[in-house]
């Protein structure tokens, strides 16, 4: 379902903000409502990118940016629409990313990933977790796995742990990195026996 905009609204949203070209803002509002899924994607992308300074505005654009990063069809627009709002509106971004892990497109789903592991705080972890030991994309596994190299908590080691003998070698190799990240240089490679004795 593509998200319906009201045009004439938003354009006066933005326009409101006085930051940003005018002409490009109207254009973004215009390019929402597109039928082509580039001109929609290069429109969010504009929108995300452009600072608005009123937090009423900034409020209607970030949940016109949230609808589309669920609902659109397309998933280069929903993950656009995804990534624009993180440069707008970070933690709002981190609570959609919580939701669209389970998105459709494995795409969308690392997307998520990457806004929490950016943005994200110590809420994020568990979801970041439960994306590395079960999301069934190899690639979206293993970017959850070296989002989780930032975070030296036992919890976090264990599912580290646990990934060494993910059926995928780049997931695997991905949860060794994270470990030697995490235990300051110490690499003690895929095996997992090994880091445990050391985790305890």
């Amino acid at each position: 379902m593509r998200c319906q905009v009201l045009v004439a609204g938003l354009i006066t949203w933005v326009l409101a903000a006085g930051c940003t070209s005018s002409r490009a803002l109207r254009s973004a509002a215009h390019g929402l409502e597109s039928e082509s899924a580039d001109v929609r994607r290069e429109a969010t992308l504009e929108l995300g990118h452009s600072r608005v300074a009123d937090p009423e505005l900034r409020a209607r654009l970030t949940r016109r940016l949230s609808v589309l990063a669920q609902s659109d069809d397309d998933p280069l627009v929903r993950s656009s629409a995804l990534t624009a709002l993180a440069t707008q509106q970070p933690q709002a971004a981190v609570e959609l990313a919580k939701r669209l892990r389970t998105d459709r497109s494995p795409m969308v789903r690392r997307d998520a990933v990457k806004v929490l592991a950016e943005h994200g705080d110590a809420s994020a972890v568990d979801v970041l977790i439960e994306i590395a030991r079960n999301d069934p994309d190899a690639r979206t596994r293993r970017t959850a796995v070296l989002a989780l190299g930032k975070y030296d908590e036992p919890r976090v080691i264990r599912a580290l742990i646990e990934c060494l003998s993910d059926d995928s070698r780049t997931v695997a190799h991905a949860a060794r990195d994270s470990l030697t990240r995490i235990s300051g240089g110490l690499d003690l490679g895929t095996n997992a026996e090994d880091w445990k004795k050391w985790l305890q």
